[in-house]
């Protein structure tokens, strides 16, 4: 084992296991898989009871076999975890340990109420209990699971339920240095221009009820079948007949972006889902031929999964040592002898991947050294360049991510990160004539931060990789504010709504910058039959305003088609200015030229083909077409407001809008009313550094915030103490049973008897707590508070003091809460997490942040404009 993963099996020699890797450069020598994630509880939504679709399993493989007639996808589903039930017998809480087997995930904790009708009682995680990540359970000094001991006849049979999740592979889940999944996916041996299947999308769902996807196209898995290589796939598997096995590799960073706005976790997958849909067209003809006479034979479709595992390249560091080597560590384990095991480390020579004859580009032109650039928010800089000046990509770089970096110059702080995307097309649409094809591209947003940046690019290379740029240019990027389309900066798709009083209003639209820019390569489908009277019409995959013919530019475009080698060919182009039309396939006439038009608010492009041409493409494939947009590019609009003297976020990004309601009743408009709201405190951790404190006691004052004056907040608990000692350099945490520490009168921390030797340094974390942002204005002449109060779980209340208790900020929507610890929480009969309240009087009006949000304005019966809500 390499990281945890299988590589290969060590063979006796003369008393010695040895074991030969690394002599090649190849994926059999430099990935590690790790034990099968497939197994015997996987299953499909075929209806065992049909007599044209059945299940065909094996201890190595799960497949289905189906009628094409069927028009259903195949759905294949490998299970990965179940529900499990642990049981603690409360009369062994003290004399025994207590785990959850395989542990990935906790559902509840929970005990039925014998003196109370078997209600059940549930226990709060991280409160009543923890459990770490090989499913060992603590229980905390105030957990409720000590007072049920004390009371065990009030818990039904003395036990208390553990409900989680676990697997049988629960340690292969735990690989978290995994780089990605592996698969082998089997599919019909038969191809006639296209494959049996339209496409295979693997979805890999977790027990949050997030997933993440990964398709294959047929276009994706068309290059097992070319001539060259289809032997080398095929194989005869017993109940599917001749098949193709087709290795897939998935990366975690191709999952983890089909989802970014889930966190994505290997030991937290539930299941992983196979759907294949069947092609559109079956490859070649359903009528064979037999001597004197033709049959109609129709086919079925026939896919499975042999292989299901994590893989892992044979190092997981790119720090190297003084030699340049990176280091790894190798396992040997002795099955027949308990698993018994030796290991050794070893290292691992990188290969030097050195990229050559880097170009850098902005809006479309080359930038040169030490050029001065100003880019506009959210734009991107653009680079071409070679590995080793050479027409060939970088071994193994279609299995692993070659990471680029943007770097500040004199820093070498990342600015941003891209990866090296390898062109294999004659491309009309590049920036250079020096690369017209075979060379790699990485585009980099500019930093999200207005500042002046000096750049380079390196890259921080991979655990084989080494990779680095030879003479990179530097230049300094100005990052300026993001302009706005100066034809129509806001496009909704409607410019009339209809709305019944109640019902809530969306608006579709989007926010459109100045930039011009290309949608390259958008695949549309080419049916040959379709061509065979010289035409075709492609609907372009553009929405674009209302009567807009000019949103992008019809007359600069290009066409590409893919040939049966899987090649990028050129079919035509307009695009800056070079010209190019394929003539042996396109009709040579001038007035035949492809075209764009718009036509009913839509933009179509008609191809016009040679009908006899020796090359026309009689087999379906697909097309890539690019165009130029010419009114902006979508955009998410954002807004940074600045900071006091503290570093406290002082919202002036946001502006005051003095919203109003009409009232049907009395039919005026109203600009204030009554408002009660509930909330809860949100809590800060903060630190602070403490060096030569001597004997003396260690106070830390609260947050401080600038408003006409000075206010400062308390703290309501220490979190942790860390110490950097002196002596070794060493950081360790304090035992807090060596130190006191108390909350002043006035809500200052005080830290007693920490043992200091002279050089130490201490970093305190404690706890305070956020001022509380109010929906409407409290501060105005208008306004008046009637009360804020706190209420615990019994009831009992709380009212808090103005100028004694809190104070308000000068715009009116915080309120500071000058001591809670003092004033609630001190006596016990209130806790920070209890509900607080406010009832006040106040105008409608908001505060909004106009880039976020779309102002909806009414005119009244003057003309006047009335904001009245605000749109997100």
């Amino acid at each position: 084992y390499i990281n945890g993963f299988k590589y290969g099996t060590a063979y006796l020699d003369s008393g010695n296991y040895k074991l030969f890797f690394g002599n090649e450069n190849s994926v059999d020598t430099l990935f590690g898989y790790s034990d099968s994630l497939l197994n015997t509880n996987a299953y499909s939504n075929i209806d065992p009871l049909d007599k044209v679709a059945w299940e065909v399993q094996d201890d190595n493989y799960f497949g289905v076999v189906k009628h094409v007639l069927l028009t259903d996808d195949i759905i294949i589903t490998v299970p990965l975890t179940y529900p499990a039930t642990a049981e603690l017998y409360l009369r062994h809480l003290y004399d025994r340990g207590f785990g959850l087997p395989n542990f990935l995930r906790m559902k509840e904790a929970y005990y039925y109420n014998a003196s109370n009708n078997d209600e059940i009682v549930l226990l709060e995680d991280e409160v009543d209990y923890l459990i770490d990540a090989e499913g060992i359970v603590q229980f905390l000094n105030y957990s409720i699971v000590h007072d049920v001991y004390q009371n065990i006849t009030d818990v039904k049979n003395g036990v208390i339920y553990f409900d989680y999740y676990t697997s049988k592979v629960s340690d292969t889940l735990k690989l978290s240095n995994a780089d990605g999944f592996f698969i082998n996916f089997t599919m019909p041996a038969v191809y006639y221009d296209h494959t049996t299947i339209q496409k295979l999308t693997i979805i890999f769902n977790d027990l949050e009820g997030n997933f993440y996807s990964k398709t294959f196209y047929d276009l994706d898995l068309r290059k097992y079948f070319l001539d060259a290589v289809k032997s080398q796939y095929e194989t005869t598997i017993f109940g599917l007949g001749k098949m193709m096995v087709i290795p897939l590799h998935i990366s975690l960073n191709e999952i983890i972006l089909s989802n970014p706005n889930a966190r994505f976790d290997i030991s937290q997958l539930e299941s992983i889902m196979f759907t294949i849909s069947d092609s559109r067209l079956w490859p070649g003809s359903f009528i064979q031929e037999f001597e004197e006479y033709s049959v109609l034979n129709l086919p079925y479709q026939r896919v499975g999964i042999l292989d299901l595992k994590l893989y892992n390249l044979i190092s997981d560091s790119i720090e190297v040592d003084v030699d340049g080597y990176v280091n790894s560590t190798v396992v040997f384990k002795s099955p027949d002898y308990y698993n018994f095991y030796a290991k050794s480390d070893f290292k691992i020579k990188r290969l030097d991947i050195e990229f050559t004859d880097l170009k850098a580009f902005a809006y479309g032109e080359e930038i040169s050294q030490g050029n001065v650039i100003d880019m506009e928010y959210s734009d991107f800089i653009e680079l071409n360049y070679r590995w080793n000046n050479s027409l060939s990509p970088v071994i193994l770089g279609d299995l692993i991510n070659l990471p680029i970096t943007m770097n500040n110059d004199s820093s070498n702080e990342i600015l941003g990160f891209s990866t090296a995307n390898w062109v294999t097309k004659f491309d009309y649409n590049r920036l250079d004539n020096y690369y017209t094809s075979k060379y790699y591209y990485s585009a980099f947003q500019v930093p999200l931060v207005f500042d002046s940046y000096d750049v380079n690019f390196s890259s921080i290379g991979t655990p084989i990789f080494n990779i680095s740029f030879i003479a990179p240019p530097t230049f300094t990027i100005n990052v300026t504010q993001e302009s706005l389309s100066e034809t129509e900066p806001i496009y909704l798709s409607n410019d009339y709504y209809e709305l019944e009083y109640g019902k809530p209003l969306s608006l579709d639209g989007v926010i459109l910058d100045n930039d011009n820019f290309f949608v390259e390569d958008e695949v549309y489908q080419y049916n040959y039959t379709e061509a065979l009277d010289g035409t075709t019409t492609h609907l372009l995959n553009i929405i674009g305003p209302l009567g807009d013919d000019e949103f992008i530019d019809k007359s600069e475009f290009a066409i590409y088609y893919i040939n049966n080698k899987l090649e990028k060919i050129p079919l035509y182009s307009s695009i800056n200015g070079n010209e190019f039309k394929e003539d042996n396939i396109l009709n040579n006439d001038e007035d035949k030229d492809p075209i764009i038009s718009y036509i009913d608010n839509a933009y179509i492009l008609n191809i016009y083909w040679e009908q006899n041409a020796t090359n026309f493409i009689n087999y379906d494939t697909l097309l890539l077409i690019s165009y130029k947009i010419l009114k902006g590019r979508p955009i998410s609009p954002i807004s940074f407001p600045s900071t006091d003297s503290y570093g406290n976020n002082l919202y002036d990004n946001l502006i005051e809008i003095p919203f109003a309601r009409y009232d049907m009743l009395s039919n005026t408009w109203m600009t204030e009313d009554n408002f009660t709201e509930k909330f809860s405190l949100k809590s800060q951790l903060l630190y602070k550094d403490i060096e030569n404190i001597g004997s003396d006691p260690v106070i830390i004052d609260g947050p401080n915030y600038q408003e006409d004056q000075l206010i400062q907040t308390g703290i309501i608990s220490i979190d942790s103490v860390y110490i950097n000692k002196s002596s070794s350099g060493e950081i360790s945490l304090v035992n807090s049973s060596t130190y006191n520490w108390s909350i002043t009168d006035d809500g200052k921390l005080n830290i007693t008897e920490l043992d200091y030797v002279s050089g130490d340094t201490f970093r305190v974390y404690y706890l305070a707590y956020h001022p509380t942002i109010i929906t409407h204005p409290i501060k105005n002449p208008s306004s008046q508070i009637s009360y804020i109060k706190v209420i615990n779980q019994s009831g009992y209340e709380y009212t808090f003091v103005e100028n004694q208790d809190y104070e308000i900020s000068k715009d009116g929507y915080s309120i500071y809460f000058l001591d809670l610890y003092n004033t609630i929480i001190k006596s016990d009969n209130f806790t920070f997490f209890d509900i607080f309240e406010i009832h006040y009087n106040s105008s409608f009006s908001r505060k909004i942040d106009l880039s976020q949000n779309i102002l909806l304005i009414l005119k009244d019966e003057d003309g006047n404009d009335i904001p009245i809500d605000s749109i997100n």
